[in-house]
């Protein structure tokens, strides 16, 4: 149906009184509205799929460290020394608990893992590694190989969320055997070097 001519609208200021307005004019409008951010239309209800997603993204240690990052369509958890991937089945469990207990009308299978795919959209990225270092997560620490000019120097240091890392290796930082591991491995780096 082609619109020619006028069309009759109701607006706030004249929901009393039927007033006719021109189609260029109502498209004006509109675009003013939604422009106001639609100051005068509804604001629609969250759905329980960003509220859930919401809620996981912005949980937060006792330090005020985020919690939950994603990658490569996995959730991620911080575990003290990486980031630990969760399987979507035990994020579809986390979402089925929340649901329950927050909107059980809206507590449906389909909610659920619309529930568990929306959190993966909403957290913050896990932070891509740019360095020329080599990192080695262990344990209880993290072992940083850095190359500067031919010259390798090695440092220990605590376990960080910048670094990215979504593993870590089964042993600990003991001072004997990485002194063995850094004799090792400078060999290894000026072999490679030279």
């Amino acid at each position: 149906m082609l619109l020619t001519g006028y069309v009759n609208i109701r607006s706030k200021q004249n929901l009393l009184n039927q007033k006719s307005v021109h189609p260029q004019r109502l498209l004006e409008l509109r675009s003013a509205s939604l422009m106001k951010g639609g100051a005068d239309m509804a604001k629609p209800e969250e759905s329980v799929e960003l509220l859930f997603a919401k809620k996981i993204g912005s949980q937060t240690d006792e330090g005020n460290e985020l919690t939950y990052s994603s990658k490569d369509k996995t959730l991620h958890q911080w575990a003290d020394n990486h980031w630990k991937p969760i399987q979507l089945d035990e994020l579809e469990n986390m979402a089925w608990k929340w649901l329950t207990e927050n909107a059980p009308d809206k507590a449906t299978p389909r909610n659920m893992t619309s529930c568990a795919f929306a959190t993966l959209h909403e957290v913050i990225a896990l932070p891509n590694r740019v360095s020329s270092e080599v990192v080695l997560p262990l344990k209880n620490a993290t072992l940083e190989i850095i190359n500067l000019n031919e010259q390798v120097s090695i440092a220990i240091r605590a376990p960080s969320r910048k670094d990215g890392l979504t593993y870590v290796l089964n042993c600990e930082y003991e001072i004997k055997v990485i002194s063995l591991f850094v004799s090792g491995a400078i060999k290894i780096i000026k072999g490679i070097l030279n």
